[in-house]
């Protein structure tokens, strides 16, 4: 990510709750995950204001970031994926892994590429993880 802003990307048009709604029949809870138009504060499901944890969408629902923090009740830090850039379709001749995992950490192919983020831990410590699907054409 590229660090928090004040300033909301172009693209970013709509947000994801992922306010606890309740728990499952295995006492797991159970995120609201409803999407709106940024021009939205309220989630239209679970009636929450938008809150940090909050994730930034495309108007096509793809993942851009996250809401980290709001400042004086009013000023909201997203933190954003780099911009996309031009990709090459060829294999990367080194790997590196590693890393202690937290809510907020990448998932990223052998090139690199984002696939998703850890979005939370559930009860018994697995993690919860949204991923994209989308790629640039390449397999």
């Amino acid at each position: 990510m590229s660090g928090p802003t004040t300033t909301v990307r172009e693209d970013h048009t709509k947000w994801q709750c992922n306010e606890k709604a309740g728990n499952n029949d295995k006492g797991e809870p159970i995120e609201c995950q409803e999407v709106m138009k940024m021009s939205e504060q309220v989630c239209t499901k679970c009636w929450c204001i938008r809150r940090v944890g909050a994730v930034a969408m495309t108007e096509d629902e793809m993942y851009l970031g996250m809401l980290v923090s709001i400042t004086k009740g009013i000023n909201e830090w997203w933190d954003y994926l780099p911009e996309p850039q031009e990709e090459s379709c060829e294999e990367p001749t080194d790997t590196v892994m590693g890393g202690i995992r937290k809510e907020g950490s990448l998932a990223e192919a052998h090139d690199g590429y984002v696939l998703g983020t850890l979005q939370s831990f559930g009860l018994n410590g697995e993690a919860i993880w949204y991923y994209e699907t989308a790629r640039n054409g390449c397999s």
